[in-house]
């Protein structure tokens, strides 16, 4: 069986994809389950993530959890 190089870039776009909105939803989850920052907060980090989606997500992930160990 023969596969084109341009349905191979197509899987992988759509793997790709998938990755993304898992990673999104995982941020807006934690995000929305987190009880020690503000409604007004929380928005704005939300506004950030969905409509800068890399710049966003990027840096929720990195500035805002902060993890208790």
């Amino acid at each position: 069986m023969e596969t084109s190089f341009s349905s191979v870039l197509l899987n992988i776009f759509f793997v790709a994809v998938l990755v993304w909105v898992a990673v999104l939803v995982i941020a807006l989850v934690s995000l929305a389950r987190r009880n020690d920052i503000f409604m007004p907060v929380k928005i704005f980090w939300s506004a950030v993530i969905v409509f800068a989606p890399l710049a966003g997500l990027l840096a929720y992930l990195v500035y805002g959890p902060k993890r208790r160990v």
